[in-house]
């Protein structure tokens, strides 16, 4: 069990969205409680620097995965969020409502209804006046006038941070009770606007495009300008002198064991939930529902993300052989993949699917 837990130190992780070398935390697939690791607390003391990706896994939802946020008594989807105190507030509050909510609206068409399709309400914790609740009390426990599902939002001091989520609804046993603070988004210095709309694109249960199953037929991983890969590689040659190449890239167990960056690009599994199940790692495929590959989702890796140090990725032709993603172009040329800046149509699509609109029901 020591060791598994030492193994969850490496998983629970963050990243910059904005830092090139490395790539965003862009979901964590089980509930932030005690029994795993004080995430907000982590990432603010620096306790918690590498990389986690995450993956759709709103289809491993009867397993114990994250299941889509709930509809209230008016068949809307109403997701409540906190900021975790004052100072957080007032450090992300407008730019998160302004850049990170209300972009998603204006994609969606604009507000909840039958004319833009989707049933998707945002809502800051508020009291009778109108005043804003903060998530936790001075002492650090939770406010027991917030919903205990709420979206807590936090900051992080650590040093080229800029922002990590939850992914979807957390998913529990069924009969466990709710925990306060399991769901959550945190900021930090180096964030942008496109970090907003990416976080909340994990929250709504959105996944890395570039783990899909299908993603080598629209781009080129090259797992060995990752960060790392040649003294991560020799080291798990050690133990296995037989081994390619492809037994660190493109095996997620072998990833995580070795604490290797790649596993933010393994095609197809991500990790699962990291509950116990017999001290046993859980991985859980990727689900794509046969949409096709949308390299312009808000959800794909840049190229230059994550890039050995060493290296240089460049846009232009002949100047990306230092990138660790890039786009397969016909004859054999490779494009520089851009940071996309806004939910792409694919995106919309996924959430009206995934979140239609439905009418109130009528009254008896």
């Amino acid at each position: 069990m020591a060791l598994l837990l030492i193994f969850f130190f490496a998983f629970v992780a963050a990243a910059s969205f904005s830092d090139t070398r490395a790539p965003p935390f862009c979901g964590n697939p089980f509930p932030l409680t005690s029994e795993n690791l004080d995430f907000f607390e982590g990432l603010a003391n620096g306790s918690i620097d590498a990389a986690q990706g995450s993956s759709d896994l709103l289809n491993k939802q009867n397993y114990g995965g994250p299941r889509p946020w709930p509809r209230n008594s008016e068949n809307k989807v109403v997701i409540q969020y906190c900021f975790q105190t004052p100072d957080v507030r007032d450090k992300i509050g407008q730019q998160f409502r302004e850049f990170g909510i209300d972009e998603w609206m204006r994609a969606l068409g604009g507000a909840a209804s039958s004319a833009t399709g989707h049933g998707l309400v945002f809502e800051e914790t508020l009291d009778v006046n109108g005043r804003p609740f903060s998530c936790k009390y001075p002492d650090g426990s939770w406010n027991q006038k917030v919903d205990k599902n709420a979206v807590m939002i936090g900051w992080s001091y650590s040093k080229h941070f800029a922002g990590g989520a939850t992914v979807g609804f957390v998913g529990f046993v069924s009969g466990d009770p709710p925990v306060p603070g399991i769901h959550g988004i945190i900021f930090g210095h180096t964030w942008i606007n496109p970090t907003l709309v990416h976080e909340l694109g994990h929250v709504l249960g959105m996944a890395h495009e570039h783990q899909r199953k299908d993603r080598d037929g629209s781009v080129a991983y090259r797992c060995h300008n990752v960060q790392g890969f040649y003294t991560k590689f020799e080291k798990f040659k050690a133990s296995n002198p037989d081994a390619k190449w492809s037994d660190l890239c493109d095996d997620l167990i072998n990833a995580l064991l070795m604490d290797f960056a790649g596993k933010n690009f393994v095609r197809q599994f991500s990790l699962g939930d990291a509950r116990s199940r017999e001290g046993r790692f859980i991985i859980w495929e990727v689900a794509d529902y046969g949409e096709p590959y949308d390299q312009q989702s808000i959800m794909h890796y840049h190229s230059d993300i994550h890039v050995a140090d060493d290296l240089y990725c460049l846009r232009g032709p002949g100047l990306t052989d230092g990138c660790t993603l890039v786009n397969n172009l016909p004859g054999h040329e490779k494009e520089y993949i851009r940071r996309s800046h806004r939910p792409s149509a694919g995106d919309i699509k996924w959430v009206r699917k995934t979140y239609p609109w439905m009418d109130p029901p009528k009254n008896a």
